[in-house]
């Protein structure tokens, strides 16, 4: 019995340490992108409207690696302007590896995040519809060229109508998938800015409160908040100016 007891301690001692060793170790991100001639490429965030940057690397032969921490997962961007190339990735503290082809962009593929494999659940589920637009846009710009009045209001009508559909299939999402690590980033990156603030808050109280400590939580959290706060009917807050001879006037 004691033998088996110090067993199942050391295991969780091991387990313990392991998870440690990753949270104060961080994350790196190893990239192989072929056809990519020598340079530098950046890894950013945004924060608060800016670009912030995290780290870069000098890229020899295609390769190149990257590194950081996070506090919880997020999604940073790699950036090179020379090859305008621009690519999120969720990362968290974890070994993520980035492989593609300078030609072929848009299926460059991220391994190794749990937290991007989450948001690419969605985003696969989600692309018919961005599909769809994406066709209809190029559809409105040739028609728009053309000069073609009747077409663009038809156009115009079809993208609201698969614009309606996306949502309500995120929505839903958000509803069956409420403790993926990727929800809070979908809900404020979707809808947060075309929602009335009592939908939005019903759909953000969906999300399980494990996901408490995400920074897009927070950042839902905070402006429903501000929402509710300025919406009609609401007292407007108090608040001063100061005057032309710099006295406070209350208003």
């Amino acid at each position: 019995m004691k033998k088996i007891l110090f067993i199942a301690v050391l295991a969780s001692f091991i387990w313990s340490c392991n998870t440690s060793s990753q949270k104060e170790t961080g994350f790196t991100i190893d990239g192989t992108i072929t056809g990519y001639q020598d340079s530098v490429i950046f890894l950013k965030k945004r924060d608060a409207g800016e670009w912030k940057n995290v780290d870069s690397a000098k890229v020899v032969d295609g390769k190149f690696h990257l590194s950081g921490k996070v506090d919880q997962p997020e999604i940073y961007y790699l950036l090179n302007e020379k090859i305008r190339f621009t690519l999120p990735v969720f990362v968290d503290n974890s070994k993520i590896m980035v492989s593609g082809k300078v030609d072929d962009l848009n299926n460059v593929k991220i391994t190794g995040s749990k937290a991007q494999d989450a948001m690419k659940a969605y985003n696969d589920e989600v692309k018919p519809y961005n599909d769809k637009i994406e066709d209809l846009y190029k559809q409105y710009m040739a028609a728009q060229k053309d000069g073609n009045k009747e077409l663009l209001e038809q156009i115009d009508s079809s993208y609201y109508a698969i614009n309606d559909e996306k949502i309500a299939f995120t929505k839903n999402y958000i509803g069956t998938n409420n403790k993926s690590v990727a929800v809070p980033y979908i809900l404020y990156r979707e809808l947060s800015y075309s929602l009335g603030v009592e939908e939005l808050d019903s759909l953000f109280k969906l999300i399980d409160t494990s996901l408490s400590e995400s920074p897009y939580y927070k950042i839902l959290d905070e402006r429903i908040k501000t929402l509710y706060n300025v919406s009609i009917g609401k007292k407007a807050p108090d608040f001063t100016l100061n005057d032309t001879t710099g006295n406070p006037v209350p208003l």
